[in-house]
């Protein structure tokens, strides 16, 4: 199967797993993390053989394993976890991070610096991409797409469903997030 056949299954299993919309608790959103993160991981291992019996299309894949890499990365900061976002980013003067609080910023010393403040919050809660669309050229690449699930704020579930555009840069061989630009959440909204 095509990855995004796949991750749209796997999306469609998520959306359809018996919620409870107002009574999910922090644990339940805790385990449901661990499995987005762990079907993510498998994601990463799919191969692309499937119905078409298409080539498997190494830079796609390799695309793909940096996008799965920033949305692991992504719910490790709801946990407090700041290192695993460190590794996707380049750290290049010249990135850019619009993020769910209005603000736009240029370089990753001031993208580092949101990403520790967002760390701190401890949101809680597993956010996962859905709908991709790929752009990939041979040394940038544009995904966009919604980032859907929720979050926790004084102990309140906010649900997120927003858009996003993920670029990334290869460099020394790696796919390197230069730019990630999302909508404004209220609740995070400066």
């Amino acid at each position: 199967m095509k990855y995004f056949t796949i991750l749209g299954l796997v999306t469609m299993l998520l959306i359809l797993s018996p919620v409870g919309a107002l009574t999910t608790t922090a644990q339940e959103t805790e385990q449901k993390a661990q499995k987005t993160e762990e079907k993510t991981q498998e994601l990463e291992q799919e191969s692309t053989e499937g119905e078409d019996e298409e080539e498997a299309d190494p830079v796609k894949e390799a695309l793909n394993k940096s996008l799965g890499q920033f949305y692991m990365a992504l719910n490790a900061l709801f946990k407090g976890d700041v290192e695993p976002m460190k590794e996707v980013w380049s750290h290049s003067p010249d990135v850019t991070y619009l993020p769910p609080d209005g603000t736009y910023l240029i370089g990753w010393d001031e993208t580092l610096k949101s990403w520790e403040e967002q760390a701190s919050l401890k949101l809680g809660g597993v956010i996962r991409p859905v709908d991709l669309n790929y752009n990939i050229g041979e040394t940038i690449a544009v995904v966009q797409n919604y980032e859907v699930g929720e979050n926790f704020t004084n102990g309140e579930r906010d649900t997120v469903k927003i858009r996003a555009t993920n670029i990334f840069r290869k460099e020394d061989g790696q796919w390197k997030m230069i730019s990630h630009h999302t909508d404004v959440l209220p609740f995070l909204q400066k």
